[in-house]
């Protein structure tokens, strides 16, 4: 078991590659459960999603913004 998860992480190593150029854009986002709270008569559930977005300025260094 531990051969075939060693291979397999180590071909999705070699198989992906980023793309950290510059002129590149990197878009993502951030979504956290931050309050469950569960009542008889009433439940809460507070969900926090924060989208960012970065451009490569060159190779490796990004500068970006996030709401």
């Amino acid at each position: 078991m531990k051969k075939i998860l060693f291979c397999s992480f180590l071909l999705a190593a070699v198989s992906l590659k980023a793309q950290i150029e510059k002129g590149n854009w990197m878009v993502g986002s951030t979504i956290a459960l931050s309050k469950f709270e569960f009542t008889k008569s009433n439940t809460t559930i507070d969900v926090t999603m924060n989208p960012n977005a970065q451009l490569f300025l060159s190779d490796r260094i990004a500068l970006g913004a996030g709401l």
